[in-house]
């Protein structure tokens, strides 16, 4: 997407009164300047695409004030909306160069902030202030500027036909988003089915199919299926295939590749040991997410992108560095190659390593992960101890639920067994948007457990951080 770099100028204008005796004298200089000496464009589109880059979106320059005397002043730059009155605004330190680039991140921050709606132009209005003391502070006029922001928020779309797992909207193929309306997967295209994309795993969502495209550019392995909904047709030989969907310039890009590996090698691994003999195949669940099921011992291993193939290895600061979240029954094992050591109880245990989610996750066989725990007096069977907490089973990524019975009192959520330090209340939960079951409220107590208030008796509870539910049913 392009960006047009926008050059912001401002003259800062002494007031004809200064506000104090000892400031009567003052000399004031350019008091007939006028606001804005050039604008390059009134407006900017902003792309996440851009982020990472030292490419400068908007730069603002204003001239020194004469102050008649030698002064350190304060500069800020402020951002409103348009029609706003800098009553709350959004401010940046002006530094002491007299002007201020700013980069995609930053600027795009100070939009979302102001409640401009991502993907939509909105105008804003910026002025810079000079600021000697609470007395002493002068304004240039402000200027308005037209800018699109983007969503933090990468929101992915689907794949549904029989050209990848079927005509279920259960087997859709999530394309994750990696920029404004930019999406990519790695998937599995089987030749002569057909397919479109959703923008939600549902029938009723928004669909686009090849008449949607017709303009942009559309790989050739794909044509126009001429059935009733104009889906595409995958014409490409069977096999795996990274594709990139641009939904603003109705662009795709399907390019061959081999389906994605990881393998498990070491000590730790008892069924692989150090060799090739028997690796722990990862099995790929979709791109980017690994899955199995194996058994640790407290040794040392590391993961391998291709089998055979030493040089492949990825340690434990490697993922680090890249910023995952480990589980803590890892450590770098900080022999010569920096492997993984599993330090937990030795036992079977399924491991998921989601490289979209920067995560790599141990937990017990038939579960997504780690638990949750309630304790407290509200449920009985564990009461304020750790001897017998509620343990929540996480049955799918982000969903924990327990059957227990319940009775008019406080408890809390914990993350981590036998640490009091790892609880969250009501507060937090309601904080983060959460649709608290009725059966709850604040107990209002020193920390803010929940309290049931509902019928004493035996539920199941649901907590699901996805949703951002938290639920009962008997």
């Amino acid at each position: 997407m392009n960006v047009v770099k926008n050059n912001i100028w401002f003259f800062l204008v002494l007031p004809f009164l200064l506000g104090s005796c000892e400031q009567e004298d003052l000399v004031v200089m350019n008091s007939d300047a006028t606001t804005i000496v050039s604008v390059s464009s009134n407006e900017i589109v902003l792309s996440k695409e851009n982020e990472g880059t030292d490419l400068d979106v908007l730069t603002v320059g204003w001239t020194k004030p004469e102050y008649g005397f030698q002064a350190a002043a304060k500069y800020q730059i402020l951002f409103d909306l348009a029609g706003g009155d800098f009553s709350d605004p959004e401010i940046v330190d002006g530094g002491q160069t007299y002007s201020k680039s700013f980069k995609t991140k930053e600027l795009n921050k100070i939009l979302l902030n102001l409640g401009l709606v991502p993907e939509e132009a909105g105008q804003v209005i910026l002025k810079v202030t000079s600021t000697l003391s609470s007395s002493t502070k002068i304004s240039s006029e402000a200027s308005t500027l037209m800018a699109t922001p983007y969503t933090d928020v990468l929101t992915p779309i689907y794949m549904i036909g029989d050209a990848v797992l079927g005509w279920d909207t259960n087997k859709a193929v999530e394309v994750y988003g990696i920029g404004s309306k930019v999406y990519e997967v790695v998937a599995e295209f089987n030749n002569g089915g057909a397919f479109r994309f959703f923008e939600e795993a549902s029938w009723d969502a928004t669909s686009y199919n090849w008449t949607y495209f017709e303009g942009g550019v559309v790989d050739d392995k794909l044509e126009n299926a001429a059935d009733g909904d104009t889906n595409f047709r995958f014409i490409g030989e069977t096999g795996y295939y990274r594709i990139n969907v641009n939904l603003s310039t109705k662009t795709i890009i399907m390019t061959a590749t081999d389906q994605p590996t990881l393998f498990m090698v070491g000590a730790a691994i008892p069924e692989a040991g150090w060799g090739w003999d028997t690796p722990v195949n990862m099995t790929w669940v979709k791109d980017g997410v690994f899955d199995t099921t194996t058994e640790f011992a407290n040794e040392a291993f590391r993961f391998f992108k291709n089998e055979g193939d030493w040089g492949s290895g990825r340690n434990y600061p490697y993922y680090l560095n890249e910023g995952y979240t480990i589980d803590d029954r890892f450590e770098d094992a900080m022999d010569g190659d920096n492997n993984f050591r599993f330090i937990g109880t030795p036992g079977i245990y399924r491991i998921v390593v989601n490289q979209i989610k920067k995560t790599i996750v141990l937990s017990e066989p038939g579960t997504s992960g780690p638990p949750l725990y309630m304790v407290g007096a509200a449920v009985p069977d564990a009461g304020w101890g750790w001897d017998t907490p509620i343990k929540m089973i996480q049955v799918n990524d982000g969903v924990w639920v327990a059957t227990t019975s319940f009775v008019v009192e406080a408890f809390r959520f914990f993350d981590a067994e036998g640490d009091w330090g790892s609880g969250t209340n009501y507060p937090y939960y309601d904080g983060e948007g959460y649709t608290i079951d009725a059966n709850f409220e604040d107990a209002m107590d020193g920390d803010n457990n929940f309290k049931f208030i509902g019928t004493p008796g035996l539920y199941t509870i649901t907590l699901d951080s996805n949703a951002k539910t938290i639920t009962l049913s008997n």
